[in-house]
Parts: C-alpha cells; sequence; structure tokens
C-alpha cells in the first residue's frame, strides 16, 4: 500500500502486524513461604506452602474484565485460560519455573527459583548413598566377623564336646573297674561257677559295648540311660556278691522317650558304689530316683547309705571326677541346659550318713527333654 502525502510516500507492507500499544498482563504480586519473590525471586522450598500469584492488566479498549492464558513451566505444557486475577500453585518441587501469560498476542512471562533444602541437593544424595554403601560394607564385615566367630566357637565347643566324651569314656573305662570286673570273672572261673562267669562276661562286654556307643552321642533318653545304670550296678553286684543292693524310683508321669544329656550320672553311681558302699561293713544300697517337674524339667537323685560326703572326701579316695565338672560347665555353656548338682549328705544322723547328689536339668529352649 501506497500513500502520497505533503510530506512524502509512505509504503505499508501487506504482511505488516501491528502491535497494540493500549494492552498489557503482568504479574502484580507473588508470595510463596511468606516471601515475596517479586523483591527476590529465589525462595527456599517449604512442605506446606502455596504459590500465591495476583495477575493485573492494562487494556482500554473496554471495560470488561479481560480473559487470558497462562501455563507453569515446566509443570505445565498446555495453556490454561483465566479470567481470575488470582492463581494457586501447590506442591512445587525444588527447580526452576516460568509462569507465561499470553493474552490477544500480547505475552509476558515471570521466572523464579524454588531451592532446594539441604537434604534435597545432589551432594545430600551422594552423601547418603556412600554412607549407605559404607554402612553395607561394615554390616557385612560385621556379619562374617559374627559368622566366623560362631562357627569357631561351634568348632571349638565341639572338639571340647569330643575331648570331654573321650575323658568321660576313659573315666568309665577306669583301669581299676576293668580291672576289677576281669578279676571277678576270672575268680568264678577258677571256682568253676561257669553259669556266674558267664553272666558276669556278657554284662561286661554289653557294658563296655554301650559305653562307647554312648560316648557318640549328646543325647540318650532315659529309658537308656537306666539301662546302662542296670546294667553297671548288676556288674558290680556280682563282683560285691551280696553286698550291693540298688534301687530305681521311676516318677509315672516321666516319659521314658524323654532325652537328657549323656555320661552324667554314672560316675556319680561308680561313686557311690566304690567310695560309700565298698567302706561299709554291712549291705549297703543305691537310689536312683526320677522325677518329673514340668514339661521340660526334671530331677535326678542318686543317694547311697555308705561311708558318707564329707568321710570319703577327708580320706580322699572320693572322685566325682572334674570330667564331670568340666561336662557341666561345657552344658551350660552352650545355653541349652540350665543344671544343678547340690551334694550333702543323705542321712546326717546316723553314723553311715551316706551321700546324695541331687541333679536338676531343665531345657532353656521350652522343649520337651
Amino acid at each position: 500500500l501506497l500513500v502520497a502525502t505533503n510530506k512524502g510516500i509512505i509504503n505499508l507492507p501487506m504482511d505488516f502486524k501491528s502491535h497494540q500499544r493500549l494492552l498489557d498482563l503482568y504479574v502484580e504480586t507473588a508470595i510463596y513461604n511468606k516471601e515475596n519473590l517479586k523483591i527476590s525471586n529465589h525462595v527456599d522450598y517449604s512442605s506446606n506452602s502455596d504459590l500465591q500469584l495476583v495477575i493485573k492488566s492494562i487494556d482500554y479498549r473496554n471495560n470488561q474484565k479481560p480473559a487470558y492464558q497462562y501455563r507453569l513451566m515446566p509443570t505445565q505444557t498446555d495453556w490454561v485460560m483465566s479470567s481470575s486475577s488470582n492463581l494457586s500453585f501447590t506442591d512445587l518441587t525444588p527447580g526452576d519455573y516460568k509462569l507465561e501469560l499470553s493474552i490477544d498476542q500480547v505475552t509476558n512471562s515471570f521466572n523464579f527459583v524454588v531451592e532446594p533444602r539441604w537434604y534435597q541437593t545432589w551432594w545430600f544424595y551422594v552423601i547418603a548413598f556412600l554412607l549407605f554403601i559404607l554402612l553395607v560394607v561394615i554390616t557385612t564385615k560385621t556379619l562374617t566377623k559374627k559368622s566366623e566367630k560362631k562357627k569357631n566357637k561351634e568348632l571349638f565347643q565341639a572338639k571340647k564336646l569330643s575331648e570331654l566324651r573321650l575323658k568321660a569314656l576313659r573315666s568309665q573305662m577306669n583301669p581299676h573297674f576293668v580291672f576289677n570286673s576281669l578279676t571277678a570273672i576270672q575268680y568264678y572261673i577258677n571256682e568253676n561257677d561257669f553259669e556266674t562267669s558267664d553272666t558276669y562276661l556278657v554284662k561286661f562286654s554289653r557294658l563296655i559295648r554301650e559305653f562307647f556307643e554312648m560316648s557318640k552321642e549328646h543325647l540318650v533318653s532315659v529309658d537308656r540311660e537306666i539301662k546302662l545304670l542296670s546294667n553297671y550296678l548288676s556288674l558290680e553286684q556280682l563282683r560285691f556278691k551280696g553286698k550291693l543292693n540298688y534301687i530305681f524310683e521311676i516318677d509315672p508321669e516321666l516319659d521314658l522317650t524323654d532325652r537328657l544329656p549323656s555320661m552324667l550320672l554314672q560316675p556319680i553311681v561308680e561313686n557311690a558304689v566304690n567310695h560309700g558302699i565298698f567302706n561299709k561293713e554291712t549291705a549297703g544300697t543305691v537310689l536312683i530316683k526320677f522325677t518329673r517337674i514340668d514339661s521340660n524339667e526334671i530331677e535326678i537323685c542318686i543317694v547311697d547309705n555308705g561311708k558318707g560326703y564329707k568321710a570319703t572326701q577327708e580320706d580322699g579316695r572320693y572322685k566325682s571326677t572334674s570330667v564331670l565338672d568340666d561336662r557341666l560347665k561345657y552344658l551350660r555353656e552352650t545355653g541349652d541346659w540350665e543344671i544343678t548338682v547340690k551334694r550333702e549328705d543323705a542321712f546326717p544322723h546316723k553314723k553311715d550318713k551316706g551321700h546324695q547328689v541331687l541333679f536338676h536339668l531343665k531345657k532353656l529352649n521350652n522343649e520337651n527333654i
């Protein structure tokens, strides 16, 4: 379009676009966490704060309230139409934001930054990750060390148990017992009492075999323990020629299949025979009593009416064997058993005061013994 004037020619291209000079759109107020973003466009993140905006416009074309479009980048990619002067945004995460406003080809923008807290920064995540790796390494080393310690302890306990079993077997197979038994067998053979010698030999071989078998086991049933003690006492009864009597009292409520630690009672019974009844001028009796306390607790009492506990200690012949004490100590250390042993005179007002040993066994893992 060419326009001729008295001052010259005006050339107006056909694609010329005019710019509205009577229209504007802007952010008047921006409040976040009680801070004015118009003063500083940087604000610290707060999880309980909203962004409140007041939008103002300048439009001299009409008296009506203009409608405009807005979007908050990068959370909004689509334009939203609004005619309200108040805008509110919630749950803004830390980051850089740009509010774009548009009306009749007039655009404006407002930039601000929500600064992350210290625990939302990248360096915090790096440090947290490194600390996590360090914690995993320390935990792994601790668990490995604990596992190795437990394994070494179990190996040590297994070795110690094997040693105690070997010592217990040696104490039960002590030379005096074997020599006395073989001497007794030889005596009956020389007396041509072949029936008694044969009975003695059968009992002796059965007892020796039982000793070897039980030395390999950690627990034995009550029934098997009673049979072992009965076989041993019957063998000693033959040797003592009527000077020894023995009695078993079994609680009817006791389950004979209940299991007890092996190699605990025989050394005490042997001491009762050899250092109690042996020193007695008249016939003596050994009483072995089993009593159930509850499902995981049992009491065993071994009583003889021999010379007495203190007397046998004074003459140095009483042998409650350090092997038994070591065995009891080991069983307590395993944490599976609570065992107490009480030794005292059985008949303190009599000449032959006798000896009483009271075993109290309790299974600590709440399982039936």
